[in-house]
């Protein structure tokens, strides 16, 4: 459900997020209705208004004729950082932190649990922990500057802001577990780390005769402590012998849940969990597809998880393609 361009898909944390950088569009919906000039509204919240669910998160239910992008000045200096904290709520603050005071700057924050990090580091090589121990949460966070160095030098403003935000949330981080990359060989093993969690996560699962599922979800920030308690207690009761290995994007609240589930699980187990995640995600107005499209996979899971939408991208299909010919079965069920 994201558009193909430079500023999103796999290229979205060189360039920043694709809401960053459309500034407008112009959409024709199934109806015929012409919306003209829409604006992007912020990402955080994952709210299921249009805008939304054309540029973000949700499933397409219009025909996108123009797109209005932001031109962006090339990268010149780039920044990496390790914090480890102890929970979600204190991830909240440090996030606010930095985004109120780098503004777009931050292109990416990173929000790893403890069980994917300790994947990592038995299952990848070359690969070494940045702080003294693994924390129950670490933020990966990556800033970038357009300016050269000579004219605004993004080391030494970020060791500042870093020390203020020490300062500020004294009583919440230990500033022991701050550490920004000394030189690019550290940034390299911040990006590595980060990188490694789902192979990692797989070679795993295999080493104790399970199989990855990935439930990748997307929700408000305000409900993503709620949200995870909820999951990690529905795999208790349907999945009892699976395991998570989580990480997510902190400055959309988008998060991959690789589930590690032992081969011997019965598929109705599976599919209660599933139908379980369906309705929490549907309570908070969230998605299923985090910022991945729905692809074949999560087809039989649309109509769940959101009817009235399933049904306009069902009437775009039939109008576009009666006859199902291209990409059949992909996010519309094959009819």
């Amino acid at each position: 459900a994201m558009f193909t361009t430079n500023t999103g898909g796999s290229t979205a944390e060189v360039e920043g997020s694709l809401l960053n950088n459309v500034v407008g569009m112009r959409a024709v919906m199934a109806d015929g209705q012409v919306l003209d000039d829409l604006r992007l509204t912020p990402k955080d919240n994952a709210s299921a208004n249009l805008t939304k669910m054309i540029g973000y998160l949700h499933f397409p239910v219009v025909l996108v004729t123009d797109l209005m992008l932001k031109l962006s000045p090339i990268t010149k200096q780039r920044e990496a950082i390790w914090i480890g904290i102890d929970s979600v709520e204190v991830a909240h603050h440090v996030r606010r932190f930095l985004v109120d005071a780098l503004a777009d700057m931050v292109i990416s924050i990173e929000m790893i649990e403890a069980g994917a990090l300790h994947t990592v580091f038995e299952h990848t090589q070359n690969v070494r922990n940045p702080l003294s121990g693994v924390d129950p949460i670490t933020l990966y966070v990556q800033v970038v500057s357009p300016m050269e160095r000579e004219q605004f030098d993004l080391t030494s403003i970020l060791q500042e802001i870093l020390v203020a935000m020490i300062d500020q949330l004294g009583d919440k981080i230990d500033a022991s577990k701050v550490v920004m990359a000394q030189d690019q060989t550290q940034a390299d093993n911040f990006h590595h780390i980060r990188h490694h969690i789902t192979i990692s996560a797989s070679m795993e699962a295999k080493s104790k005769g399970a199989t990855i599922k990935g439930y990748d979800i997307s929700v408000p920030l305000s409900a993503i402590c709620r949200v995870m308690q909820q999951l990690d207690e529905l795999m208790q009761i349907h999945l009892p012998g699976a395991q998570v290995r989580r990480f997510g994007h902190f400055l959309g609240g988008r998060f991959h849940n690789n589930v590690q589930i032992p081969d011997d699980t019965d598929v109705s187990q599976i599919e209660a969990f599933s139908h379980g995640l369906d309705d929490i995600i549907a309570s908070v107005n969230g998605s299923i597809a985090s910022e991945h499209a729905p692809g074949r996979d999560l087809v039989s899971r649309l109509p769940r998880i959101r009817p009235h939408v399933y049904r306009h991208m069902q009437a775009f299909k039939k109008h576009f393609d009666p006859k199902c010919l291209i990409a059949p079965g992909v996010g519309v069920a094959k009819q």
